[in-house]
């Protein structure tokens, strides 16, 4: 099952209904009876609208919800929370870390707010602050599975590739069909050089996602890099099934050949990734793809 980077919000559902005005006889204007009637309103019922404004797709609506609602109830700690995850939603990831830190003041221990933190942080490529919020939320949730996640990611974007194994493990561990957390934790393994183990891991994402082109792709690079050409022939090989336009799958799957000796299919394999690499704007790409093409029809 691929799971995708998510945000967590905590919904909340209030039994009881709300009154949308007060009869006030005959005295008094419509205005005012909104005015007294929005001041009879909880904190709960703003965030509540907050939530049907957020989920609607309408967050600028939904901030202002839960502004309302905070102006109720200041230490209300979700409404900090949800108002982070709207402002996220517009990319203010700036706010969105003040609304959770604001979380934290109000709930030390709020997992939830944390771990959005990090990812925040993550996004604006603060990879120390980011991992600090994971393990913090890891410490209050140490079965959240995405938060061991995440720190993965961070932890591979600082170069610590072991950590970030150690991190997809104990992901895996706690959601053994964590389809992504073994893809990356292939890419890992193979910044190691553990060419066998990402091997391994890719082929465990192949169970549960057979069509999974990176995942495809990325055997055959470590299947190359052990020299199994064969089987890398046949990963490129079916990739290219997957995705007619895959340039760079035409120009490993030429390295394969040559290293097979089949030099007629790897000039087409060249040929066929120059002219893809060009129409893409892949300049470079194409030209390393036909400056490799000369040296082997020169070699010939």
């Amino acid at each position: 099952m691929n799971r995708s980077i998510v945000l967590v919000i905590s919904l909340i559902t209030v039994s009881g209904t709300f009154l949308n005005g007060c009869n006030l006889g005959n005295s008094g204007t419509s205005a005012n009876s909104e005015q007294i009637s929005a001041s009879t309103k909880s904190a709960e019922y703003f965030y509540r609208k907050g939530n049907e404004f957020y989920e609607s797709g309408d967050f600028i609506n939904a901030i202002a919800e839960y502004t309302l609602a905070l102006r109720k109830q200041p230490d209300y700690a979700r409404a900090y929370l949800s108002r982070g995850l709207a402002k996220r939603k517009l990319d203010d990831y700036q706010g969105a870390i003040a609304d959770y830190t604001s979380a934290i003041d109000n709930q030390p221990d709020y997992a939830q707010a944390y771990f959005n933190r990090g990812m925040a942080h993550r996004k604006l490529g603060h990879f120390s602050k980011a991992i600090a919020d994971y393990s913090t939320a890891i410490k209050y949730a140490p079965d959240l599975a995405q938060a061991y996640y995440n720190r993965g990611l961070a932890r591979r974007k600082v170069g610590d590739f072991s950590g970030a194994i150690a991190d997809y493990n104990a992901a895996i561990e706690y959601e053994p069909d964590y389809t992504t957390a073994y893809y990356h934790r292939a890419l890992a393994k193979r910044k190691i050089g553990d060419f066998s183990g990402a091997i391994a891991d890719y082929t465990l994402v192949l169970q549960y996602e057979p069509k999974h082109k990176e995942a495809i792709y990325n055997r055959a690079i470590a299947r190359n890099k052990i020299g199994d050409a064969e089987g890398a022939l046949h990963d490129y090989t079916k990739a290219l099934q997957l995705d007619p336009n895959y340039s760079d799958a035409y120009y490993n799957r030429a390295i394969a050949r040559l290293n097979l000796q089949d030099i007629p299919g790897a000039i087409s394999d060249l040929r066929t990734a120059s002219q893809i690499y060009e129409r893409k704007g892949s300049r470079e790409q194409s030209q390393k793809a036909r400056e490799l093409l000369q040296q082997i029809q020169f070699g010939n």
